[in-house]
This record gives C-alpha cells, sequence and structure tokens, in this order.
C-alpha cells in the first residue's frame, strides 16, 4: 500500500491526481503488479487531509490511552476491550467493512490513523464513561 496527500482534480471525465516524486518509483511498481495481477485495476480511497498527531508524554495518544487504563481499572476490562468500546461509541472513529469467511465486519481504524479532532473526541468519551459511572480519571499532568 502507498499512502500520500495530493492535488486531485476532475475534468469532468477523468480524475487526475499529482503523484508526488518521491513515490514514483513505487508506483511504477505498484501500476505493473496491478496490470499483472488485476487487470490494471487499483483499490483507491479518498479521504480528506488530517494534521499528523503528536506522540509520547502529554501527546493525545499518551492522554486517550492513559484514560482507557484507568477506565480498565474499574471495569476490569483489557486495554484492548475497553479501546473497542471507546472506538464504537465515538461517532467519528473511522470504520471499513472487509468481507471475510463469508461475513460483512466493521473494522474500526488503529489509534495512529485518526485525526486530531476523532483523538479529542474519543478523549471525550472516556470522561463521559467515567461521569456517567462516577468514577475519577486522573490527567497526566496531577
Amino acid at each position: 500500500m502507498i499512502q500520500f496527500t495530493a492535488k486531485v482534480a476532475d475534468n469532468e471525465v477523468d480524475l487526475l491526481v499529482a503523484k508526488p516524486r518521491a513515490f514514483e518509483t513505487a508506483l511504477a511498481v505498484l501500476l505493473e503488479q496491478a496490470k499483472a495481477k488485476c487487470a490494471g485495476y487499483l483499490n483507491v480511497r479518498f479521504d480528506l487531509p488530517h494534521r499528523p498527531r503528536t506522540t509520547g508524554w502529554k501527546s493525545q495518544n499518551h492522554h486517550l490511552r492513559g484514560h482507557v487504563r484507568q477506565l480498565c481499572g474499574y471495569t476490569g476490562f483489557t486495554m484492548s476491550e475497553m479501546m473497542q468500546i471507546v472506538k464504537e461509541d465515538t461517532p467519528s472513529w473511522p470504520v471499513e467493512f472487509r468481507e471475510f469467511r463469508g461475513k460483512r465486519r466493521m473494522i474500526h481504524a488503529s489509534e495512529a490513523d485518526i485525526s486530531i479532532e476523532t483523538a479529542s473526541e474519543a478523549i471525550e468519551i472516556c470522561h463521559r464513561i467515567a461521569f456517567d459511572n462516577e468514577w475519577i480519571l486522573r490527567e497526566s499532568s496531577e
């Protein structure tokens, strides 16, 4: 998979995507594979660009995972289980549907792939879960 942000134009017949020079070789290889294996077809996903999030101390990622960890202490759920609940309760969390073993399955995006707005919303969901259950979440600066 190759992913990049590009300028896109629509001339009413074709969709034109400006390819970054840094990806020319990788795109050429992918296009050759598509011609050989998939009759020239590729999966294409369009999304609005979003600002990258930071990681590490005092980042949204640290904040979110810290709250999820605290909620695990109250609920007895694992990190994976509690994070799944937060993902499901966050309306803007990206999902895609994939077919596997004859079933259509909803797959939530990784935390690494969400926007800063979605991360903020997920943190607020953690606060709401705690408030609704009269639990106290400690902020990392405390």
